[in-house]
Protein backbone atom coordinates (compact mmCIF):
# COMPACT_ATOMS: atom_id res chain seq x y z
CA UNK A 1 0.00 0.00 0.00
CA UNK A 2 1.30 3.01 -0.79
CA UNK A 3 -0.10 6.50 0.55
CA UNK A 4 0.01 10.48 -0.61
CA UNK A 5 -1.07 12.65 2.07
CA UNK A 6 -1.40 16.42 1.21
CA UNK A 7 0.10 19.44 2.89
CA UNK A 8 -1.84 21.33 5.92
CA UNK A 9 -4.05 23.67 4.30
CA UNK A 10 -3.65 26.26 6.99
CA UNK A 11 -4.28 29.79 5.01
CA UNK A 12 -7.29 28.49 3.74
CA UNK A 13 -8.67 26.96 6.37
CA UNK A 14 -8.39 29.75 8.24
CA UNK A 15 -9.78 32.21 5.87
CA UNK A 16 -12.78 29.92 5.72
CA UNK A 17 -13.08 29.52 10.17
CA UNK A 18 -12.60 33.30 10.38
CA UNK A 19 -15.84 33.97 7.45
CA UNK A 20 -17.96 31.14 9.34
CA UNK A 21 -17.15 32.86 12.89
CA UNK A 22 -17.58 36.65 11.58
CA UNK A 23 -21.33 35.56 9.39
CA UNK A 24 -22.06 34.08 13.14
CA UNK A 25 -21.56 37.13 14.99
CA UNK A 26 -23.22 39.63 11.75
CA UNK A 27 -26.17 37.11 12.20
CA UNK A 28 -26.33 37.10 16.21
CA UNK A 29 -26.21 41.06 16.34
CA UNK A 30 -28.59 42.96 17.45
CA UNK A 31 -27.76 45.65 15.23
CA UNK A 32 -28.95 43.30 12.30
CA UNK A 33 -29.84 44.78 9.00
CA UNK A 34 -30.44 44.36 5.34
CA UNK A 35 -26.84 45.30 4.65
CA UNK A 36 -25.25 43.23 7.64
CA UNK A 37 -27.62 39.87 6.39
CA UNK A 38 -25.69 40.32 3.05
CA UNK A 39 -22.56 40.55 4.08
CA UNK A 40 -22.99 37.80 6.96
CA UNK A 41 -24.71 35.77 3.59
CA UNK A 42 -21.58 36.66 1.64
CA UNK A 43 -18.94 35.48 4.44
CA UNK A 44 -21.41 32.41 4.90
CA UNK A 45 -21.26 31.49 0.81
CA UNK A 46 -17.33 32.13 1.09
CA UNK A 47 -16.84 30.05 3.84
CA UNK A 48 -18.18 27.06 1.74
CA UNK A 49 -16.93 27.42 -1.04
CA UNK A 50 -13.31 27.82 0.34
CA UNK A 51 -13.98 24.16 2.10
CA UNK A 52 -15.52 22.68 -0.87
CA UNK A 53 -12.23 23.82 -2.28
CA UNK A 54 -9.85 22.49 0.12
CA UNK A 55 -11.63 19.17 0.29
CA UNK A 56 -11.29 18.98 -3.66
CA UNK A 57 -7.57 19.69 -3.63
CA UNK A 58 -5.98 18.42 -0.71
CA UNK A 59 -6.95 14.86 -1.25
CA UNK A 60 -5.28 11.90 0.16
CA UNK A 61 -4.03 9.56 -2.33
CA UNK A 62 -3.73 5.98 -1.36
CA UNK A 63 -2.38 3.04 -4.11
CA UNK A 64 -3.45 -0.51 -2.56
CA UNK A 65 -2.77 -4.13 -4.50
CA UNK A 66 -6.33 -3.81 -6.55
CA UNK A 67 -7.41 -0.18 -6.18
CA UNK A 68 -6.87 3.76 -6.10
CA UNK A 69 -8.74 5.60 -3.05
CA UNK A 70 -9.10 9.29 -3.14
CA UNK A 71 -10.38 11.38 -0.11
CA UNK A 72 -11.39 14.61 0.05
CA UNK A 73 -9.39 16.85 3.03
CA UNK A 74 -12.31 16.48 5.39
CA UNK A 75 -13.94 13.04 3.57
CA UNK A 76 -16.71 14.42 1.86
CA UNK A 77 -15.50 13.82 -1.58
CA UNK A 78 -14.44 9.51 -1.82
CA UNK A 79 -13.59 7.91 -4.91
CA UNK A 80 -12.34 4.32 -5.46
CA UNK A 81 -10.92 2.92 -8.60
CA UNK A 82 -10.18 -0.47 -9.31
CA UNK A 83 -6.77 -0.17 -10.68
CA UNK A 84 -7.65 -2.21 -13.99
CA UNK A 85 -9.90 0.62 -14.60
CA UNK A 86 -7.14 3.05 -15.05
CA UNK A 87 -5.99 3.66 -18.37
CA UNK A 88 -2.66 5.67 -17.53
CA UNK A 89 -1.48 9.04 -16.58
CA UNK A 90 -0.96 12.25 -18.36
CA UNK A 91 0.62 15.78 -17.72
CA UNK A 92 -0.73 18.74 -18.74
CA UNK A 93 0.95 22.26 -18.47
CA UNK A 94 -0.77 24.69 -16.29
CA UNK A 95 -0.13 28.08 -14.97
CA UNK A 96 -0.75 29.43 -11.32
CA UNK A 97 -0.05 32.07 -9.40
CA UNK A 98 2.62 30.56 -6.61
CA UNK A 99 4.41 27.97 -9.18
CA UNK A 100 3.99 30.01 -12.49
CA UNK A 101 4.15 27.58 -15.55
CA UNK A 102 4.31 23.74 -14.20
CA UNK A 103 3.19 20.00 -14.76
CA UNK A 104 -0.15 19.05 -13.55
CA UNK A 105 -0.75 15.58 -12.95
CA UNK A 106 -4.29 14.02 -14.28
CA UNK A 107 -5.03 10.49 -14.14
CA UNK A 108 -7.21 8.68 -16.95
CA UNK A 109 -9.31 6.37 -16.50
CA UNK A 110 -10.71 3.38 -18.87
CA UNK A 111 -14.31 5.98 -18.96
CA UNK A 112 -12.28 8.98 -20.20
CA UNK A 113 -12.51 10.46 -16.91
CA UNK A 114 -9.77 12.86 -15.42
CA UNK A 115 -8.52 12.89 -12.03
CA UNK A 116 -6.59 15.77 -11.53
CA UNK A 117 -3.41 15.99 -8.72
CA UNK A 118 -2.13 19.57 -7.73
CA UNK A 119 1.15 20.38 -7.41
CA UNK A 120 0.41 22.79 -4.72
CA UNK A 121 -1.39 20.09 -2.54
CA UNK A 122 1.65 17.30 -2.28
CA UNK A 123 5.21 18.42 -0.72
CA UNK A 124 6.15 15.18 -2.22
CA UNK A 125 4.30 15.68 -5.81
CA UNK A 126 7.52 14.44 -7.71
CA UNK A 127 7.30 11.05 -5.55
CA UNK A 128 3.70 10.94 -6.58
CA UNK A 129 4.94 11.35 -10.32
CA UNK A 130 7.89 8.51 -9.84
CA UNK A 131 5.21 6.48 -8.80
CA UNK A 132 2.76 6.88 -11.22
CA UNK A 133 5.46 6.72 -14.07
CA UNK A 134 6.77 2.96 -12.54
CA UNK A 135 3.13 1.27 -12.64
CA UNK A 136 1.19 3.42 -15.08
CA UNK A 137 1.39 3.95 -19.00
CA UNK A 138 2.22 7.42 -19.55
CA UNK A 139 -0.07 9.04 -22.02
CA UNK A 140 1.75 11.84 -23.13
CA UNK A 141 1.74 15.98 -22.11
CA UNK A 142 -0.83 18.40 -22.84
CA UNK A 143 0.64 21.47 -23.96
CA UNK A 144 -1.16 24.77 -22.36
CA UNK A 145 -3.63 25.95 -24.48
CA UNK A 146 -4.27 29.57 -24.25
CA UNK A 147 -7.87 29.65 -25.66
CA UNK A 148 -8.30 27.87 -21.98
CA UNK A 149 -7.51 30.78 -20.15
CA UNK A 150 -10.08 33.10 -22.20
CA UNK A 151 -13.42 30.44 -21.21
CA UNK A 152 -12.79 32.54 -17.55
CA UNK A 153 -13.36 35.93 -18.67
CA UNK A 154 -16.77 35.74 -18.59
CA UNK A 155 -16.82 34.61 -15.15
CA UNK A 156 -14.56 37.25 -13.99
CA UNK A 157 -16.36 39.89 -15.70
CA UNK A 158 -19.52 38.68 -13.82
CA UNK A 159 -17.86 39.24 -10.72
CA UNK A 160 -16.98 42.28 -11.44
CA UNK A 161 -19.72 43.65 -12.55
CA UNK A 162 -21.33 42.22 -8.91
CA UNK A 163 -18.72 43.69 -6.90
CA UNK A 164 -19.27 47.08 -8.85
CA UNK A 165 -22.89 46.89 -8.27
CA UNK A 166 -22.37 46.11 -4.54
CA UNK A 167 -20.31 49.46 -4.15
CA UNK A 168 -22.96 51.35 -6.33
CA UNK A 169 -25.59 49.79 -3.49
CA UNK A 170 -23.47 50.52 -0.71
CA UNK A 171 -23.33 54.30 -1.75
CA UNK A 172 -27.01 54.18 -2.55
CA UNK A 173 -27.70 53.19 1.15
Amino acid sequence: MTEFKPKKPFLYLSFAIGALIGAFFMFTSPYLDIKMSLLAGFFLMASIAFLYLVDMVYATIEFTKNELKISGYFSFRKTLLNLSEIKGYKLCEQINQTDGLHDEIRIVTSLEKEIKIFKAAYSDYLQVQEYLRTNFEYLGYEPLKYKNIGKWMPLVYAISGLLALLVALKKIF
